[in-house]
């Protein structure tokens, strides 16, 4: 038998995995029969939990190596397409013909009428000439001027002006205005047929006019010469009339001209025309509009990809010229043009004007005059519309009425911001509301439990605002059963997120983490679905930075710590495995052979578990036992439900020639894990850590009949 010794020796300390060719077992009862007394080691394996999921990514491990179930639940990431959109707007704006910057000029020279010296003193030889001027009579000689109206005016109706003369004394003598019939006292009358007479009385300060002095003027001695008129009529038979007072030329020749005269001159200011027949020369009118923002953006400089306006241009008026409309706010990015328009504008017609954005991006910001007057931000975008209008002739005077003027009304529409900075934006708020479905446990990864009732649920949300805008967050999470019934409802309070940062032309996306359970929510059963009810309202009167690439999005990280009650769960894990060339030799003495199975185990479970063999195809060609399952104990348990020691099992299977091929042709190996916590050692739940295992060696034994 000694001869049989190396062999055997050498077979004992062969490697783990050893290949070796197909062979039958003898069956020759006459043969002595050797046991080696020892197993070849064909599989050692330990599974721990570590390693069972140390490339998991629904398991993590606390620091305690404590076990937690993660499951993640996304909601659908969101924009603010409303607010890079500003709202379509529709304004209107009108000048008519008493409007500031309106067709007529705020202050109007009415024309001007001279009281000759032939007039004030008719027994004078006619100018030029050298005379002794007597005094007048002691009231003074009545004396009238007409017209008083320039030739731009036919005639004006007036709703209400302020009536102003400027009197100047180019005589060569001094002079004083006196009391007209009907007066009280000293003063100029404005009289026009049919119409109530206008007085425009002189203080004592301005009714002595000296030689070459004028009276009417502000700095004047007595101040403006003034009245207020309603509701008047003005024409070209409109005259002034006075009383001149003068003591003469005290006795002396005086030489007088065709310019010797006493002039008036007339002016209306603060007009309200009701209706007026003009001569117009060109000018330029000047009107300025605007489309306000919704309340609450305050910008400082965004980009639109798109914008539509369109002006409905009624003009009552019976002037024509050419129109040029711009928008000093809005520039061409790709010419770098100020958005403008140019078209004509005829008398009295309509004229509708549309300007696009031609498929260019434009720059929104703050023109020139704003930041002049102090303004580094916008609310809404400015027109300016400049007429130049064609003359009106004297001989072609053209009548206007109050009620006449432009009227636009305006649309602003499909205004795209792609980028926006400033100051503030309109509130946004977005609802979610999903219902997801927890991925089952017994899907994942590794693990294949078939129910699991769990003690608590840990709930944390995690926010991804890629918003250059600060929001706030609140709502409501609902962790319901299969059924949809709900397990436990945990209120999302109010949170701020804070804005996605800005830098280098691009967005850095801030993470926020609300924690929702501290510690923990108990719940009855397993939560199969997640219902989520969340508002996310932007936080106005912030400066903010948007792009039409930014999004928010939010995860439901639901952590369920394995403190757990299994009913039932797999575990697989597979392994190279063959049987070596070293038996080849001996094949035809061997008389039979066993699989020894050892088992330790450290999880707080009892555990169940079959070896199947696999070919070189993957195809499970012997499944051991054939019946039933190993069986581990589960370790011993605290009160807490962790392992405390380790439980021990051996189990011995004896092949059949059958199953010795078989195995002999295995080249994969597959242990497979049943776990049962319903039998545990501890209490109702028990807890998984990674340091938890279940050491499982697998040994060949074998008999070999030998010769004399």
């Amino acid at each position: 038998m000694s001869k049989f010794v190396p062999m055997i020796v050498t077979m004992l300390f062969a490697s783990i995995v050893i290949l070796v060719t197909a062979c039958n077992l003898p069956t020759d009862p006459k043969l002595p029969v050797l046991n080696t007394g020892a197993g070849i080691p064909l599989s050692n394996k330990i599974y721990s939990l570590n390693d069972l999921l140390q490339d998991s990514s629904t398991f993590q491990k606390d620091g305690s190596n404590n076990l937690i179930f993660v499951v993640n639940d996304t909601i659908p990431s969101q924009g603010l397409s409303d607010s890079l959109r500003i709202k379509d707007v529709t304004f209107t704006y009108e000048n008519r013909l008493n409007d500031a910057n309106g067709f007529v000029n705020a202050q109007t020279n009415l024309g001007s009428f001279n009281f000759p010296i032939n007039l004030i003193f008719p027994e004078l030889p006619p100018a030029p000439n050298t005379q002794v001027i007597n005094p007048t009579p002691a009231g003074g000689n009545l004396v009238s001027a007409t017209p008083i109206l320039n030739d731009d005016i036919q005639e004006a109706r007036l709703r209400r002006a302020r009536f102003r003369i400027e009197i100047v004394n180019n005589l060569p003598i001094d002079a004083e205005v006196g009391i007209p019939d009907g007066q009280s006292q000293p003063g100029i009358v404005i009289e026009t047929p049919g119409e109530p007479t206008v007085f425009l009385p002189f203080n004592n300060d301005q009714k002595v006019i000296p030689a070459g002095q004028t009276r009417g003027l502000s700095v004047s001695p007595g101040g403006l010469i003034q009245t207020i008129i309603t509701n008047q009529r003005l024409t070209q038979e409109s005259r002034g009339i006075a009383k001149i007072i003068s003591a003469g030329s005290n006795g002396q020749p005086i030489a007088y001209t065709g310019n010797s005269v006493i002039r008036v001159n007339a002016f209306l200011d603060s007009l309200q025309f009701i209706d007026a027949t003009l001569s117009v020369p060109s000018r330029t009118l000047l009107y300025t509009f605007e489309t306000p923002f919704e309340a609450g953006m305050d910008i400082t400089q965004a980009t639109l990809d798109s914008f539509f306006f369109r002006l409905d241009i009624q003009n009552t008026l019976a002037v024509s010229g050419q129109a040029t409309l711009t928008a000093p706010q809005l520039t061409n990015t790709r010419t770098n043009d100020i958005l403008t328009s140019n078209f004509p504008i005829n008398a009295k017609s309509n004229r509708t004007v549309n300007i696009n954005s031609s498929g260019d991006k434009w720059t929104l910001k703050p023109d020139p005059s704003d930041i002049a007057g102090g303004f580094t931000s916008i609310n809404k975008i400015k027109f300016l519309l400049s007429v130049v209008t064609n003359e009106i002739p004297k001989n072609d005077k053209k009548e206007f009425k109050e009620t006449e003027g432009f009227v636009i009304n305006g649309t602003a529409r499909q205004l795209k911001i792609s980028f926006a900075r400033g100051l503030s934006l309109p509130q946004q708020t977005i609802q979610v509301n999903t219902v997801s479905d927890i991925p089952s446990i017994s899907n994942t990864e590794n693990f294949n439990f078939k129910e699991i009732a769990t003690e608590k649920v840990l709930l944390d949300l995690n926010i991804a605002n890629g918003l250059g805008v600060d929001a706030e967050i609140d709502g409501s999470a609902e962790l319901l059963n299969e059924s949809g019934g709900v397990i436990s409802t945990i209120i999302i309070p109010k949170s701020t997120i804070n804005a996605a940062l800005f830098s280098n032309n691009r967005f850095i996306t801030t993470q926020t983490t609300l924690p929702l359970s501290t510690n923990g929510i108990s719940v009855s059963t397993f939560p199969k679905k997640i219902r989520s009810r969340i508002n996310i309202s932007t936080v106005s009167s912030k400066p903010f930075t948007i792009a039409d690439t930014n999004k928010i999005s939010a995860i439901f990280s639901i952590k369920i710590p394995l403190a757990v009650r299994i009913i039932e769960g797999v575990f697989a894990k597979e392994s190279d495995f063959s049987i070596g060339s070293e038996l080849s030799s001996v094949s035809e003495s061997i008389q039979s052979a066993s699989l020894l199975f050892e088992a330790i185990n450290t999880i707080p479970s009892t555990v169940e578990f079959t070896s199947e063999f696999k070919d070189s195809l993957g195809n499970i060609i012997l499944s051991l036992p054939k019946s039933g399952k190993f069986s581990l104990q589960g370790s011993a348990t605290n009160a807490e439900g962790y392992s405390t020691n380790s439980t021990k099992s051996f189990q011995r299977i004896d092949l059949t020639n059958e199953e010795f091929q078989i195995l002999q042709r295995s080249k994969n190996l597959r242990i497979r894990l049943n776990f049962d916590a319903q039998n545990s050692q501890g209490g109702e739940y028990v807890r998984f850590r990674t340091t938890d295992q279940t050491h499982v060696r697998i040994f060949l034994d074998v008999k070999i009949s030998t010769k004399e």
